[in-house]
């Protein structure tokens, strides 16, 4: 695993597509609570491999699950 820091990346405002995500009915879902992404819910990517988070969950979680 990646050298994991206190640093959030940026947040990606409006950003559905996630590489890394599973895809299901309701679109691409957060991989730490596995909720779908909403279009106004705050939402970043995993700088080393793209995976894209909740922010709040990326916080949660110290960094990327994957």
């Amino acid at each position: 695993m990646a050298d994991e820091t206190s640093e959030s990346p940026l947040p990606l405002p409006g950003d559905a597509h996630a590489s890394g995500s599973r895809d299901s009915a309701a679109g691409p879902a957060c991989p730490y609570c596995l909720a779908p992404f909403g279009a106004t819910d705050v939402k970043t990517r995993c700088p080393e491999c793209s995976t894209l988070y909740h922010l709040e969950c990326w916080n949660e979680n110290g960094g990327c699950g994957v």
